[in-house]
């Protein structure tokens, strides 16, 4: 994958967005977490319970352009973008994991983006914390 494969994704692709990354994460257990580019240089870090794909904890990080954005990520996922791979063609989903405390996991998650512990790419110029339910969450 080259910038040029994300942007001609992002051009001609139904949903206008392609993952990049998709695996369990065991900090979170029984979380999976997606790293999405979307048009207009943003970023979805996405945070789901195994099994759906909404509903979760996303974090939509702004950049100034491809090449920043690309760069941070390569950066954080310790991989260069030439091999990304496209989850969003492939389908890639990870295994079922072991029985997990899904409530415990959501309450550390929960906890972490309260103190601004959730590692991220960095590089970004704006971020928005999805949907509205983690807002009012953090509130409390």
């Amino acid at each position: 994958m080259n910038i040029q494969d994300i942007e001609n994704y992002l051009t001609v692709s139904k949903f206008k967005t392609i993952c990049i990354e998709r695996s369990l994460f065991s900090y979170y257990p029984g979380f999976v977490r997606d790293i999405s580019i979307e048009n207009d240089n943003k970023v979805i870090v996405a945070f789901n319970t195994y099994g759906y794909d909404e509903g979760g904890l996303e974090i939509e990080l702004s950049y100034m352009n491809i090449n920043t954005l690309s760069s941070n990520l390569e950066t954080f996922l310790n991989k260069l973008i030439c091999k990304w791979d496209n989850i969003t063609r492939s389908g890639y989903y990870p295994e079922c994991p072991e029985k997990v405390n899904f409530d415990l996991a959501a309450q550390r998650m929960l906890e972490d983006l309260k103190l601004d512990k959730i590692k991220l790419p960095e590089g970004w110029v704006k971020m928005k914390v999805l949907p509205e339910y983690w807002l009012e969450k953090i509130k409390e």
